[in-house]
């Protein structure tokens, strides 16, 4: 059970750092959000090309892995219920684990928060700049 408690949790602190890292990318797409704007110009060189291909890129990676953490946390969840099961009936004596159980399905609830926050930011970036695309076009 310790052991299981201890995988857990260092899996949870790998899925907080990942979010973290999706955290910093969307604040530097929203950083360079303005940077878009500029691609209604009639200016056809590459650098007035690469600037949207590169942030659709980035965008597409972001979705990417904000899909993959959520489908980590979802085996994480599963891994919480049957550890709960576990401690339920056999470990009951020790509170601690219960205590270190309690702690993880908390930091399972705040990470799923994030998740969604993150989601719902590159969705309303990503309309936003779809916007000023079409009208600029």
């Amino acid at each position: 059970m310790l052991k299981m408690l201890t995988k857990l949790e260092m899996e949870l602190v790998c899925t907080s750092e990942k979010l973290l890292n999706l955290l910093i990318l969307l604040m530097h797409l929203l950083a360079s959000a303005n940077d878009i704007e500029e691609v209604g110009t009639l200016d056809y060189s590459a650098a007035s090309f690469e600037k949207p291909l590169t942030y659709d890129l980035l965008c597409g990676i972001m979705e990417s892995e904000l899909k993959e953490v959520d489908m980590v946390l979802d085996e994480l969840e599963a891994q919480i219920v049957e550890a709960s099961k576990l401690s339920t009936y056999k470990y009951v004596k020790d509170i601690f684990m219960i205590d270190r159980l309690g702690e993880c399905a908390q930091y399972l609830k705040q990470s799923r928060g994030r998740v969604s926050e993150i989601t719902l930011q590159l969705a309303q970036l990503q309309r936003t700049l779809d916007y000023i695309r079409n009208d600029t076009s």
